[in-house]
């Protein structure tokens, strides 16, 4: 994003990249809402055709590094779009050129998902979807329901949940992260939900923490995001434990690895420290994380 802000002259080229850093990545505790403003600052730098295939395939990249091999890589088509300045067309066909440049020289397994956001509105998901339909259907893999859950609820996207899973599309809703349990229960109504991203209250209500692991459904947990997004204070008071112990699958995931500044090699490391999970543990928990990855109804990217 440095090397593309300079070229863009977006900032100026004397400009150090630790200073740029500081004014992006979240390396201490911000409020929620401030975090997911972030995440939009961070793709200012990603104009045209070439800054996407090299930021989707350099994700790839850096995954591999780190000795990830199974990855799923998750986008906004019309947030991209806006900041690219390319069509949703091309968007889709950019990031698809650079995850598979990325999967064929690492040898790693890739899957894209989709985004969509709440607080874009009702309007802009069924675009998500439209684009899809127009332009993914058979290897888009998912899709990825988040953002703001408190201002804009989970239950008015349910006709578009149906939507993406006629579409041949799995679903992971972020939920539960800066809001209580009764948003995790609207998730869960959802159609074609399979994961959940954070979840974090869903263990202050026993019924629905029961219902979930009953259903098989996996939590992605991702203490740094957890940690700096100010949902929690304390990583070894996180409920990724509890959430175990009640018998739910989780998965330990990097959420934004270049946000946050971290890879899932960090944050196993935290897991092993602060959730008290040894290494035969995450070792079966990321085996199962592998198997529960979203594969595109196409079988292949």
């Amino acid at each position: 994003a440095w090397q593309l802000a300079r070229k863009n002259g977006q900032i100026d080229d004397a400009m150090p990249l630790a200073r740029f850093a500081a004014g992006l990545v979240i390396g201490s505790p911000i409020p929620l809402f401030e975090a997911l403003d972030r995440f939009d600052r961070c793709r200012a730098p990603i104009i045209g055709w070439d800054a996407v295939v090299r930021i989707a395939q350099e994700a790839v990249e850096d995954a591999a590094a780190d000795g990830v091999n199974h990855l799923e890589l998750r986008f906004s088509p019309f947030t991209l779009a806006r900041s690219s300045g390319l069509s949703v067309a091309e968007v889709f066909a950019a990031v698809r050129q650079g995850a598979a440049a990325g999967q064929r020289e690492r040898q790693v397994r890739v899957a894209l998902v989709v985004v969509i956001s709440r607080r874009r509105g009702l309007d802009a998901a069924w675009q998500v979807v439209r684009a899809v339909a127009d332009h993914g259907q058979g290897w888009i893999a998912g899709a990825d329901l988040a953002s703001d859950e408190l201002r804009h609820r989970t239950a008015a996207f349910a006709d578009v949940a149906r939507a993406l899973v006629d579409l041949g599309l799995a679903l992971t809703v972020h939920t539960g992260e800066g809001a209580g349990p009764k948003h995790v229960a609207e998730a869960l109504l959802l159609p074609g939900v399979r994961r959940l991203g954070h979840a974090l209250s869903l263990v202050d209500d026993a019924g629905l923490l029961a219902e979930a692991a009953a259903r098989g459904l996996l939590v992605e947990v991702c203490p740094t995001s957890n940690l700096r997004a100010g949902v929690v204070t304390d990583l070894d008071r996180h409920p990724a434990r509890r959430m175990l112990e009640a018998g739910l699958a989780i998965a330990i995931c990097s959420d934004d690895p270049a946000l946050f500044d971290v890879d899932l090699s960090h944050e196993l490391a935290l897991a092993n420290r602060h959730f008290g999970l040894e290494l035969k543990e995450l070792t079966a928990m990321q085996g199962r994380a592998a198997r529960a990855m979203f594969a595109p109804a196409g079988g292949a990217m």
